[in-house]
């Protein structure tokens, strides 16, 4: 018992060191929720392991919604795609990639209409081309606020929002409208046939985005955020 307590009191004194130097009382990283497979976790625990008595909060948010979080400080950290173009408030680094496919039900009336050949003994051949992903609804991943414009891969009229990848896969599942999704989130869907990879005649499917971990400049980054930063680039560094 005396040595559970003399550790526990070791504990909390390297803490109230570490908040002396500039650790933080919380850390807050926003996701994008396309993202929550992106490696990010095991640098957290490792963190974790490094600052036990630290709180950590990990928040998802459409894209638009994370940045918005970090610029307001409301996040430390967010983990996010690619944006279009730099941001003099922003730093980051690269830390992965991720693969969109362009998927839809098989059930959909498109694929339905698609599977109409002109010969039963014929094999399927790619029919789609890129006016059927602009005529055809899109389901998309964006943020709350309807001001914000999506940032990427928006190419439909015809578009219907979530802020939610879970829900955007339910509506894409239901026939509702084909959309891009993360290919560790359809994979299995793919495999069992319940959605398929949108096979076109003139051009491929798959979109590989970078994924950063953004930081704001105008906020002082305290030691968690720094060695999260840190931790997460040595994970996507290849072991020589």
């Amino acid at each position: 018992q005396a040595r559970l307590l003399a550790a526990q009191l070791q504990q909390l004194n390297a803490h109230a060191l570490a908040l002396e130097q500039g650790l933080e009382s919380r850390l807050t990283l926003a996701i994008a929720p396309e993202l929550l497979s992106a490696p990010w976790a095991a640098p957290l625990a490792a963190l974790a392991q490094e600052y036990p008595q630290l709180a950590i909060e990990v928040l998802t948010a459409p894209q638009a919604d994370a940045l918005t979080m970090l610029h307001s400080g409301r996040a430390q950290l967010a983990l996010v795609f690619e944006r279009p173009s730099l941001d003099g408030r922003e730093g980051f680094q690269e830390v992965a990639t991720e693969t969109l496919l362009a998927v839809i039900a098989p059930s959909h009336p498109l694929m339905h209409s698609l599977n109409q050949g002109p010969l039963p003994d014929e094999p399927a051949r790619p029919q789609l081309r890129e006016h059927h992903l602009t005529n055809t609804r899109q389901i998309i991943v964006a943020s709350r606020d309807w001001t914000l414009d999506p940032e990427r891969l928006v190419y439909a009229r015809d578009v219907w929002r979530t802020d939610n990848h879970v829900a955007a896969l339910q509506m894409v599942s239901a026939g509702i409208g084909w959309g891009w999704l993360p290919q560790p989130l359809v994979a299995p869907l793919l495999q069992s046939g319940a959605l398929v990879a949108m096979e076109f005649a003139n051009l491929s499917n798959g979109a590989q985005l970078y994924v950063d971990v953004v930081w704001s400049k105008e906020h002082p980054m305290g030691l968690a955020a720094k060695r999260f930063v840190a931790l997460v680039q040595a994970a996507a560094s290849p072991t020589p």
